[in-house]
């Protein structure tokens, strides 16, 4: 069963709502977040202070996800570079040494 199909007015989803599910996916919301946001950002910006709120804690969230990943992400990108570099050296050495003989 759709998880989208349980949520009642969510079932008949237009495009602007796919591509809103879309992005949402794309930046790693799970689709509970997703609909937490969307039921939240349909209210319009006259929404209560408290729903507001729970929207900026939930991209204060994954902003801060964003952010370790992105760390993650820069330290194995200088763990590549050090196998990287490592093994041209020890291919250059082997075609060296291969030239020698």
């Amino acid at each position: 069963m759709d998880v989208l199909q349980s949520w009642g007015p969510w079932r008949r989803r237009s495009a602007r709502c796919d591509g809103r599910l879309s992005r949402g996916k794309r930046l790693g919301f799970s689709l509970i977040e997703i609909r937490e946001v969307l039921d939240l950002y349909d209210t319009r910006v006259d929404g209560s202070v408290r729903q507001l709120e729970r929207q900026l804690e939930i991209l204060a969230d994954k902003r801060a996800n964003l952010e370790r990943q992105l760390e993650d992400i820069r330290v194995m990108q200088r763990e590549l570079d050090q196998v990287e570099e490592r093994c041209k050296g020890a291919l250059g050495e082997l075609k060296a040494a291969e030239q020698g003989h």
